[in-house]
């Protein structure tokens, strides 16, 4: 991570609307927000990461465990939790952020899986 992001993983990792609602399928599931019209799919991995968003863990320890768990590098580690943040903000299931947002969600995460 650059030297300027170093504050930001001191910081408590954002924590998920308590009005979300997780309908698990298989190993992907459907997240609804109050704050959007439509569910979105989240994929096995988003499906992983969104249960790391508790609003309490440090967002250097969630890093550090998946770099662990999942043997990566911290690099990619936290490039994962940071594309997983902007995934879950802009699908406003994440607590503070009901403002519109600022990048359209991609279609693969739009729209329910064909079951």
């Amino acid at each position: 991570m650059a030297e300027t992001d170093e504050s930001l993983l001191e910081e408590p990792i954002a924590s998920l609307r308590h009005d979300a609602a997780f309908e698990k399928i298989g190993l992907e599931s459907l997240a609804w927000s109050p704050a959007r019209d439509e569910p979105i799919r989240l994929d096995p991995l988003m499906t992983v990461l969104s249960s790391t968003f508790d609003g309490v863990s440090l967002v250097r320890e969630v890093i550090e465990d998946l770099a662990e768990i999942f043997d990566i590098s911290e690099d990619l580690a936290g490039y994962q939790l940071g594309s997983a943040s902007n995934l879950l903000r802009t699908a406003g299931l994440l607590s503070g952020f009901d403002e519109e947002p600022d990048m359209a969600l991609p279609d693969s995460y739009r729209y329910a899986p064909d079951w």
